[in-house]
């Protein structure tokens, strides 16, 4: 899969883009007892604060839908 290009928040314009990593009792586990899981990674607007695109540093570490 491609990487997410956002070049410019579509709320206040800014183009300063800074990633952040959720962590500790943030992180997305990946079983009903939150044994593993791991980080949530968001795109966030340095201007204004927006977060603009999440998602999972491991997605493998997800079932798969039956």
């Amino acid at each position: 899969m491609e990487p997410i290009k956002i070049e410019k928040c579509p709320y206040c314009g800014n183009t300063s883009i800074g990633i952040g990593y959720q962590l500790g009792q943030g992180s997305l586990s990946a079983s009903k007892m939150g044994l593993t899981g791991c980080k949530v990674v968001h795109m966030i607007c340095r201007g204004c604060g927006s977060i603009l695109y999440s998602r999972v540093e491991k997605p493998q570490i997800f079932k798969e839908e039956k």
